[in-house]
């Protein structure tokens, strides 16, 4: 199944339709861990306001320039984090979590995932 000759013989309209059904795939899993990690980030930042980038990558196990981009969705214009008090959109109703095509149901799995690897890890 992993081997290059697998797809040997297929039409182009398979191999096309195959390529694109693969990239799709990733764009949403992807997405889906975006919304998990600015979940994660704001849950953090909801409790401690002052965690630095640092901390936050420490504890979640997130590189800091990932930590980074999710922080600098949630800032206002004047470089506050009030946003994170409130919800997980601004006062300007911006979505600061960047949903996209994450489906809830991967979103909920993720979730649960995590619950469950936490158990099994304690």
């Amino acid at each position: 199944m992993f081997s290059a000759a697998h797809a040997r013989g297929e039409d182009p309209e398979t191999l096309r339709h195959a390529v694109a059904a693969a990239v799709q795939e990733a764009e949403v899993a992807w997405s889906t861990a975006r919304v998990v990690m600015s979940q994660a980030v704001w849950s953090l930042l909801e409790q401690d306001p002052s965690l630095s980038v640092r901390a936050i990558a420490t504890q979640l196990g997130m590189s800091k320039s990932e930590v980074d981009r999710v922080v600098r969705r949630f800032r206002n214009e004047d470089g506050s984090l009030e946003a994170i008090r409130f919800s997980l959109g601004d006062a300007r109703g911006r979505d600061v979590v960047g949903v996209r095509v994450a489906d809830f149901n991967n979103v909920r799995a993720m979730w649960r995932l995590g619950a469950e690897r936490a158990v099994r890890s304690s």
